[in-house]
């Protein structure tokens, strides 16, 4: 078959869950011994087969005898195919490992999956702003208002029982309620870009109580929901791919943000900190308004 030459097909969809995947499948229309079929290549799978269990309602049809191999001529787009296939009726069942036909490497790409791409950003840029809660503000607890190491301690300790007792419920209530999952993670962006933002305030102590309660909600709010979106973008067959990037957007920013965050304030002082952390935040709410509209015109 040249390069050139095109075949027609159609899209099939699926649902898992309450995801739709508009494109999930190819339909590609094929003739086997003039009868005519369709065969359905599974975006995301490396290989698609035609297995034997494909023939059972058309066995009398083939006349295929049990055990014995016979020839099929296959049509796809005009290319004739001739493959052996073998029947095997003793138990009633097919056996489904034994492939005739097979076509190559097929499936989503992920290096040309923008929105998958724009959301790593929104985690790598959320996560920056999340590990600066174990780097540049300890420092400035006690550089700026005298905390000790204990009653700085104290404040991240109020970050963790708020998780404890709040994060599992949001999560529960969220998926009882069907709420949009980049809806919630651009609220967590929100108040996660607050939490910064209100640290300019710098004459009272109060304030980092404030700035430790807007943080970790914006934890709960991203952390958990952008694990499983990213899991929801993943074709079948692929999921380890798109994790291992979500997993890496969080070690890279790990390095990042410690380093980005001391730079600024050794070279211009926390408040100019605390608002380029506050901005980056504002840059991923507009990224997660973004993609909605990405998410909303693909399931279109």
């Amino acid at each position: 078959m040249s390069v050139s030459q095109s075949i027609h097909f159609k899209w099939s969809k699926s649902t898992i869950g309450k995801k739709v995947f508009p494109k999930a499948a190819i339909l590609i229309p094929l003739t086997i011994n003039t009868k005519r079929h369709f065969l359905q290549l599974d975006t995301g799978c490396p290989r698609t087969y035609i297995y034997t269990s494909h023939f059972y309602n058309s066995r009398t049809r083939l006349k295929i005898k049990d055990k014995q191999p016979i020839e099929l001529d296959i049509l796809i787009g005009g290319k004739k195919f001739k493959q052996v296939f073998l029947a095997d009726n003793q138990t009633k069942k097919h056996k489904s490992t034994e492939k005739i036909f097979s076509v190559g490497l097929l499936g989503n790409d992920f290096f040309k999956d923008k929105i998958f791409w724009i959301f790593l950003f929104i985690c790598f840029v959320t996560a920056i702003l999340f590990f600066q809660l174990f780097t540049t503000l300890p420092l400035y607890h006690n550089e700026k208002f005298g905390l000790t190491e204990f009653q700085s301690g104290l404040l991240l300790s109020l970050n963790g029982l708020l998780i404890f007792f709040l994060e599992m419920p949001i999560v529960s209530i969220s998926q009882r309620k069907n709420i949009d999952k980049l809806k919630i993670i651009l609220w967590g962006s929100l108040l996660m870009s607050f939490s910064f933002y209100v640290l300019m305030i710098n004459t009272w102590a109060g304030i980092l109580i404030i700035s430790i309660i807007f943080i970790t909600f914006g934890e709960m709010f991203i952390f958990p929901f952008s694990n499983s979106f990213a899991l929801s973008r993943a074709p079948k067959g692929h999921e380890g791919r798109y994790m291992a990037l979500f997993t890496m957007s969080f070690s890279l920013a790990h390095i990042a943000s410690s380093k980005t965050g001391l730079e600024i304030i050794g070279n211009f002082g926390y408040q100019s900190n605390w608002f380029t952390m506050g901005t980056l935040g504002i840059i991923a709410v507009g990224c997660c308004i973004w993609l909605q509209r990405l998410v909303q015109l693909e399931n279109k």
